[in-house]
């Protein structure tokens, strides 16, 4: 952790799981907008099924608050590569590309009453062995809309899923698909918009140069 304070950047803690081992923790990272929750993914956790560890930012210290591990995982799964939080930190996005012969799978778990608990698991409508579905994640702001990154989809041309939260159901709403060639890992890096209103994909293998794409919801989604 670095906080900025005086114009100046410096180190203000060091984040380690309360289990030690080959775990990779650290692979991937995810702040709450107040810089207050931090959410910290160790595929290799469990011979890879994985995880994900909580952090809280309380009276100036960090303290581990919770450790996420989805429903249905099994080794290899790699659950915890990609992660994201809301704004307020009280909804989690976690990923885990190789679950299900590598379809892949995306876990969302919300806190409420101070525990944290799994309120669904995110496929596509199209999923096929080893899409690579969840090796990128992002959240709105309230965490309502989540889009999820398939860079491994039809012959690594690759494909990006939005999802959003109505009625207390996660549903599949769209499916961005850019002109582009084949061979281009799209979805192999995904962001979202505080409104989830604008998407932005990346596909670095594009003509071996590399391109983004931003995406724009039209009417309400």
């Amino acid at each position: 952790m670095y906080t900025l304070r005086g114009g100046t950047w410096s180190q203000t803690a060091e984040l380690t799981a309360s289990h030690s081992g080959r775990d990779a923790f650290g692979a991937s990272v995810a702040l709450s907008a107040a810089g207050s929750t931090a959410l910290v993914g160790a595929w290799g956790r469990n011979n890879s099924a994985g995880a994900a560890y909580v952090f809280t930012l309380r009276g100036g210290t960090w303290s581990q608050t919770a450790e996420l591990t989805a429903s249905h995982l099994t080794q290899g799964d790699a659950f915890g590569g990609s992660v994201a939080l809301s704004a307020a930190g009280s909804t989690a996005l976690v990923g885990a590309e190789f679950h299900n012969s590598g379809a892949g799978a995306a876990y969302v778990f919300t806190l409420r009453g101070g525990t944290w608990s799994q309120t669904a698991e995110l496929t596509a409508s199209d999923a096929a062995p080893n899409d690579g579905f969840g090796s990128s994640v992002a959240l709105s702001a309230l965490g309502s809309a989540a889009l999820v990154g398939a860079p491994q989809h039809n012959s690594v041309t690759g494909a990006a899923y939005v999802f959003t939260l109505r009625g207390g159901t996660w549903s599949q709403t769209a499916k961005p698909t850019a002109s582009h060639a084949a061979d281009d890992v799209l979805g192999s890096s995904v962001a979202l918009s505080a409104q989830g209103s604008t998407a932005l994909g990346g596909a670095p293998s594009l003509s071996s140069l590399g391109a983004a794409y931003v995406f724009t919801r039209s009417g309400r989604a």
